[in-house]
């Protein structure tokens, strides 16, 4: 995805990525599937003719969660995925840090809950925070 955001909070997303999380000031989770958005950025060369976008704005205190899959698929040692509601749960609980204490908690915790295990995928996440 290429994500376009300004100081108003407008977001503008364009091509497909894993679904993205909201988290709002409030600690409710939203989703936004963006499978109708076209090819993932960097499949092709010129993806012009094969993306859509879609706007959304964020209010103050609001969260924005990009994601790999790496992150909802990391297993611990009885096979458990971590999975996407244990990441809107904690980001939720998390949502009164700032962007980075909140992208280094995820962390964290994410490497507590594999322990030993080794990540067979990539591991990649930016968390942006709508401030004042």
């Amino acid at each position: 995805s290429l994500l376009d955001c300004n100081k108003d909070g407008r977001v503008k997303i364009t091509g497909q990525h894993e679904d993205i999380i909201v988290i709002k000031a409030n600690g409710e989770s939203e989703f936004i599937d963006t499978m109708e958005l076209g090819l993932p950025v960097g499949l092709i060369d010129d993806i012009s003719d094969v993306v859509k976008h879609i706007e959304i704005v964020l209010s103050e205190g609001d969260i924005l969660l990009l994601h790999t899959d790496g992150i909802t698929e990391a297993e611990n040692d009885k096979h458990e995925l971590f999975g996407i509601e244990r990441l809107c749960l904690l980001t939720s609980q998390l949502r009164d840090l700032s962007a980075s204490e909140i992208k280094d908690s995820i962390i964290k915790e994410l490497n507590t809950y594999m322990g030993l295990i080794i990540p067979d995928d990539d591991i990649t996440m930016v968390v942006i925070k709508k401030n004042l």
